[in-house]
């Protein structure tokens, strides 16, 4: 019994000890995250400081740019999820290669996180029991918009391959065109409509207006390829384009104000201006498409879609 009482005794000052050096690490580490946090506060000042002696401190009109950017760079790397909406669909062009059309859904679990087709590695055999393990739904694709023709003289190597198997899949398809400043607007019009070979019930034509070349394309021409496919299609046509290029090119010009858009906004953040379609990330994952797809929310019914944006 002495002995053991003994050992007691010599067992308990190491036990302080220990918890003395714990001690001491954790207010070790403590000190290094508050230093760091320090030196990222004083950098971000200093960094301010240097940049309003320099004149190029970002003004009010430019921080909604800076924010959206902010949010696209976060959302890149952020698990992407599906968002709420009763018509959801995804453009296509020849950088998501080959696409398996019979297995095209969106695949989302309890948080509405995307997974692919073929779901995470699993022991279970067969894709539908690793979906079923992991609690994983499937959410039919309501749209599809594939790229067809840009500028006046590309055309998307599977545009044509894309917009068969879309509609063997009895999927709703539309096609876009990516407007080139470079060439006229009236080429490229003709260039579309020779290609893109829409028909009743396909999704009135989009053209995409980005930026190309550091340089933004005129309204003026932009203007004149809408009014050609009002033209020839009896129906008005859709314009791309994200966020920050609508509100500098289009928002305050009146001559727009009847044509619906189709606004580019990642991180969750709605478009500000009322839209007729929402893309609301880049980097979707969706069943049969092996790379990340742009994802879209329309705003409205499948009626509305039907009725309202189709060619009649």
């Amino acid at each position: 019994m002495s002995e053991k009482k003994a050992h007691r005794v010599k067992l308990g000052p190491q036990k302080g000890v220990r918890s003395a050096r714990d001690m001491s690490t954790l207010k070790k580490v403590l000190w290094v995250l508050v230093s760091l946090l320090l030196v990222m506060v004083v950098a971000v000042v200093v960094s301010v400081v240097a940049m309003w002696m320099k004149g190029t401190l970002p003004t009010r009109a430019e921080l909604p740019r800076l924010r959206d950017k902010f949010f696209y760079h976060i959302d890149r790397y952020m698990p992407s999820r599906l968002p709420e909406a009763e018509v959801l669909g995804i453009d296509v062009s020849h950088y998501q290669g080959t696409i398996r059309w019979d297995e095209l859904s969106f695949h989302i679990d309890k948080a509405r996180k995307m997974h692919s087709s073929s779901g995470k590695r699993t022991k279970l055999r067969g894709p539908l029991r690793a979906l079923l393990a992991r609690g994983v739904r499937t959410v039919e694709v309501d749209f599809v918009v594939c790229k067809c023709t840009e500028g006046s003289a590309w055309v998307d190597p599977f545009y044509s391959v894309n917009k068969d198997g879309a509609r063997q899949r009895g999927v709703m398809f539309g096609a876009y065109h990516f407007f080139s400043p470079s060439s006229s607007a009236r080429r490229q019009a003709e260039h579309f409509i020779r290609h893109a070979n829409l028909h009743k019930g396909d999704i009135v034509p989009i053209l995409d207006v980005e930026e190309f070349k550091k340089s933004f394309p005129s309204t003026d021409s932009v203007l004149v390829w809408l009014k050609y496919m009002e033209r020839y299609y009896g129906a008005k046509p859709l314009i791309y384009t994200g966020q920050n290029a609508f509100n500098t090119y289009f928002a305050n010009d009146k001559r727009f104000a009847d044509y619906g858009f189709w606004l580019a906004r990642y991180g969750g953040l709605e478009p500000d201006h009322h839209h007729v379609f929402w893309q609301a990330m880049e980097n979707g994952r969706v069943g049969g498409i092996q790379k990340m797809v742009d994802v879209n929310v329309f705003r409205g019914t499948k009626t509305d879609l039907k009725y309202k944006y189709t060619i009649r």
